[in-house]
Parts: C-alpha cells; structure tokens; sequence
C-alpha cells in the first residue's frame, strides 16, 4: 500500500462523456406504454368461446338475448355488469374470430377433476 498516491481523486481521470436522457416525445411513448399496456391483463372472457381477452384486444357485440351465448348458459354465475362494455347500449366481448365467423365454436364440458 506504500506506492499509492496520497489522493486518488487527483490522479484519476474525469469522465465527460454526457448522459443519455429519453427525448420528451420517448418519454410520452414509455408513459403510455406502461400505463395503458402494461397494466393490462387478459379478464374479459369472450361471450362465445369463453377465450380470456385483453380489454383493449376484445371486439364488442350489441348485446341480444343472453340464451344465446355459451358463456352465459356453461356459467350462469357470470354476471351481465361484470362484463359489459360501460356504454348505454349494452356490448358483450368477443374475440375477432367469433365476431366475423358464422358458426361458433361448442364450449368444452369442465373436467370432473377441476369441477370438484
């Protein structure tokens, strides 16, 4: 330890080399992407083929008689205000192939093994 300096600070060199910072318009990119898409999560089943959607993904149908929907007749449980699109016209969630397709896919039976 004899041979070091007495002070590092004066021997070392400085670093000037500038720090990055995000520009304002990348900064607004990074905000909404961790607010809006981040902060999602699939929740919203598709009335159709009960396919868990991300709320911002799902594709929304006016709402007809509930009877129709497989969701609804396997989970009679569900709850309409659940989800429902907040709008005065009632939209129920649908995923993208439900919606343009014409025949609907059947619901599997739940597994006895889960059910119980």
């Amino acid at each position: 330890f004899t041979a070091l300096p007495d002070n590092l600070y004066q021997q070392s060199t400085i670093s000037t080399i500038p720090v990055w910072k995000p520009s304002w318009r990348l900064h607004q990119n990074l905000l909404q992407l961790f607010n809006d898409h981040y902060n999602q999560f699939p929740c919203l089943p598709c009335v159709y083929c009960d396919q868990l959607l991300y709320p911002e993904k799902a594709a929304w149908v006016i709402q007809g008689d509930l009877s129709t929907y497989a969701l609804f007749q396997l989970y009679p449980s569900i709850s309409l205000d659940d989800i429902a699109h907040p709008s005065p016209a009632n939209k129920l969630p649908t995923c993208h192939s439900c919606k343009v397709s014409s025949t609907f896919p059947r619901l599997a039976q739940i597994p006895q093994e889960i059910n119980n």
